[in-house]
């Protein structure tokens, strides 16, 4: 089936159901000549590069471009190159490559993923990834994978909780039918921490304190959704979740103890579901609903960092007045609401009518917290006697929360987001209130 990607028009001609109308073919014929037209095909390639952040010469494409240079306080200037090849350098094998150098801690990072596609037809791959990095706690990269933007801006400032980390990963997923798909995979890292920080391996000996540990896990995920489609992308697949019903996402972590170094034994669930619910008039809502527990005593960068967003990029998997690493629990449960108002009330202001602008409101609220397994395990100093460590919060017996509204299709992709802290407004450097900005395009 692999073949049949690059197939001309007559072969298409001939297993079509229905042939194309005069129409519809000079509706393509307009479409294909518009996207050869110099300044268009420039403009594309240019969007096109901003979004996903490589640059395609054929059969491969260097970037992100996004992330070849920035600043922050451990690395100083750090400069990257990349690359990644797509379908017309293979079908069947995909090559992605990172070098990274920071002028103030000298040393060098990398990244390097393989990726071998065993069918198209159900989706199925088996990759394997090796990298060693600088990173801060309260990023999630694979979260934040399909917003570039956000993430080339975490390489920026001033990471309060940065650690070194080399990683080992290999994963295989298969779609059996379509919108079940199941994922497995096994990963080794470590963590070296570059600011204060401390555990006790046992908390009840005081004695003990360390500062770094690996780990070793295997993942079991499951996913399904009823009447999900993708669009697909060369080499790589993006899902369109239009449907009625719910996409339900199912992920257990077992961590193993003495695998490759690993210290510890654990056990954690997760559970996401997302949900679009019409509203009538007032448009549409989308819900999402996560639920995660740790089962084990761990030091509190294995436990769930909730996601915070110190840049003015708006981000749907983030929390956007939190800062970095702000908080930590071992059991949560998470609600994020967006209700897409389209056209009401702006549509009855003749101006705003015109210019096609709509209404969303949005709400993200957290109910969790930590066990005092864990907390009593966090070291108030490091293994220096005498140095303290940098706290960590956890929620206590209010959620989380924050509320916005905002204005999108500004010019056709741009959009605009207001948004509320509720409380926790006392903890030290909290924003009450923030403007953020996101791109996205709307037909």
């Amino acid at each position: 089936e692999d073949a049949r990607m690059f197939e001309n028009e007559k072969y298409w001609d001939t297993v079509r159901h229905e042939p194309l109308s005069e129409t519809e073919k000079n509706v393509y014929k307009m479409i294909d000549t518009l996207r050869n037209i110099p300044v268009v095909k420039t403009y594309t390639e240019i969007i096109k590069a901003f979004i996903d952040g490589y640059y395609n010469l054929g059969k491969w494409e260097p970037g992100p471009y996004l992330g070849f240079i920035a600043w922050n306080n451990k690395e100083g200037v750090r400069l990257q190159l990349g690359f990644k090849t797509n379908e017309k350098f293979s079908l069947k094998w995909s090559y992605n490559g990172q070098l990274a150098y920071g002028f103030h801690d000298e040393r060098i990072k990398y990244s390097a993923m393989i990726t071998r596609i065993l069918s198209r037809k159900h989706w199925s791959t088996l990759s394997f990834r090796f990298r060693t990095d600088l990173a801060r706690l309260g990023v999630d990269e694979e979260v934040l994978a399909d917003n570039p933007v956000l993430l080339a801006f975490t390489r920026w400032g001033i990471f309060k909780r940065g650690y070194y980390f080399d990683e080992y990963r290999v994963a295989a997923e298969r779609e059996f039918f379509r919108g079940f798909s199941q994922r497995i995979s096994f990963r080794h890292w470590t963590f070296d921490p570059t600011f204060d920080f401390g555990y006790y391996p046992d908390p009840d000996d005081k004695t003990m304190v360390q500062e770094s540990f690996q780990s070793s896990e295997v993942t079991l995920e499951t996913h399904f959704a009823r009447d999900e489609y993708y669009l697909q992308n060369g080499n790589e697949r993006f899902a369109l979740r239009i449907g009625k019903w719910p996409v339900i996402n199912f992920r257990y972590t077992r961590g193993i103890k003495n695998v490759f170094g690993s210290d510890f034994d654990y056990d954690k669930i997760r559970i996401n579901i997302t949900k679009r619910i019409k509203t009538g008039p007032l448009g549409l809502g989308y819900l999402m609903v996560t639920a995660e527990n740790v089962f084990n005593t761990l030091p509190y960068p294995l436990l769930a960092m909730h996601l915070g967003n110190q840049s003015p990029i708006y981000s749907t998997g983030t929390y956007n007045l939190m800062d970095f690493g702000e908080f930590v629990s071992d059991h949560f449960v998470s609600l994020r609401y967006q209700q897409y108002l389209e056209g009401f009330l702006l549509n009855s202001i003749p101006v705003l009518k015109k210019l096609k602008w709509r209404l969303l409101a949005t709400a993200n609220i957290i109910e969790g917290g930590m066990r005092d397994s864990n907390w009593n395990a966090i070291s108030k100093e490091t293994s220096t006697p005498g140095k303290a460590a940098l706290p960590v919060k956890r929620l206590d017996d209010r959620p989380y929360m924050e509320l916005g509204y905002g204005v999108e299709n500004i010019f056709k992709f741009l959009r605009v987001d207001f948004i509320y802290r509720v409380n926790y407004l006392e903890n030290p450097g909290a924003r009450r209130f923030g403007v953020f900005v996101s791109a996205q395009f709307i037909l």
